[in-house]
């Protein structure tokens, strides 16, 4: 299983009387189980049980809004310590 950090940028809005030059696209970050990844898109699930072929809790990010992206093996972000006797 794979874990992924990307750091990508979406549309934004408002509603609060906001200068015109202030206006500007929203940097985001997200952590999540990398699901899935096609030629336009990554899809990231923030819970995952598994190897179910099912997820809920789930975020599709088109790769042209990535800025950024790194993905690890769960064992290797998080490795498994032994416990001490």
């Amino acid at each position: 299983m794979k874990l992924a950090y990307i750091r990508w940028r979406d549309a934004a809005f408002g509603n609060e009387d906001t200068p015109i030059s202030d206006m500007d696209l929203a940097e985001l970050h997200e952590v999540g189980f990398l699901i899935a990844e096609t030629a336009d898109a990554v899809k990231l699930a923030i819970e995952h049980p598994g190897e179910a072929t099912s997820t809920r809790l789930w975020l599709v990010i088109p790769k042209v809004n990535i800025i950024e992206m790194r993905v690890r093996e769960l064992d290797k972000a998080f490795p498994k310590r032994r416990r001490r006797s």
